[in-house]
């Protein structure tokens, strides 16, 4: 009897530690579940599209944003290959480097994507090889930058046309020391019939 009693006191210990365990083992599942939904989630909604391919170039996963930044469904864009994105005059150009990523290099080019309207987008294409041998490639809409960029030079041109037009004389200098850093003419030649003959 009394063996009977230290078995079953052996016994509920065993089955109390069993549950503990159990019930730390649930809530390790649960937070790897709360991590994995919150990376996934970074993945599915981030802001860049977001490719997977495979050592052949086909693509294996597109984020939502994929699909927006393309036009193509997700399911389209599963069965594509990647350089399908890009017209050849663009491939041509700007080749897909899957011989840098080979050699364990990021990739980081600025590309024309022809969208499935054909319509071209300005992106920029971040490209790495995994160690499982696939690619991830990041790409970030930069047609706003790029237009930008565009208004800035054509307002630099005007700016420069108009100072080396001028019939004024005009100097840019610094405002702590008026130190000249470019003048539009030649300055001494205007004011030679200026100054005082001794």
């Amino acid at each position: 009897m009394v063996e009977s009693k230290n078995l079953l006191k052996t016994f509920a210990r065993q089955i109390h530690a069993l549950e503990l365990k159990n019930q730390h083992l649930k809530e390790s599942l649960q937070e790897l579940k709360k991590k994995t939904d919150l990376f996934q989630n970074l993945i599915e909604y981030g802001v860049d599209a977001i490719f997977c391919g495979d050592p052949g170039g086909n693509i294996i996963y597109a984020n939502q944003r994929a699909s927006t930044l393309t036009g193509y469904s997700n399911p389209e864009l599963l069965s594509m290959n990647m350089s399908q994105l890009f017209s050849q005059e663009e491939r041509r150009r700007a080749p897909l480097r899957y011989d840098r990523l080979r050699q364990g290099k990021t990739v980081i080019t600025e590309r024309l994507l022809t969208r499935r309207d054909g319509s071209m987008v300005s992106v920029e294409m971040n490209s790495r090889m995994m160690p499982d041998g696939t690619y991830h490639s990041f790409f970030r809409d930069i047609s706003e930058r790029k237009e930008a960029d565009k208004a800035l030079r054509v307002s630099e041109e005007k700016f420069s046309r108009v100072f080396r037009l001028s019939p004024d004389v005009i100097v840019l200098s610094r405002l702590e020391d008026g130190l000249y850093l470019e003048v539009n003419r030649d300055l001494p030649k205007h004011w030679a019939g200026h100054l005082k003959k001794p």
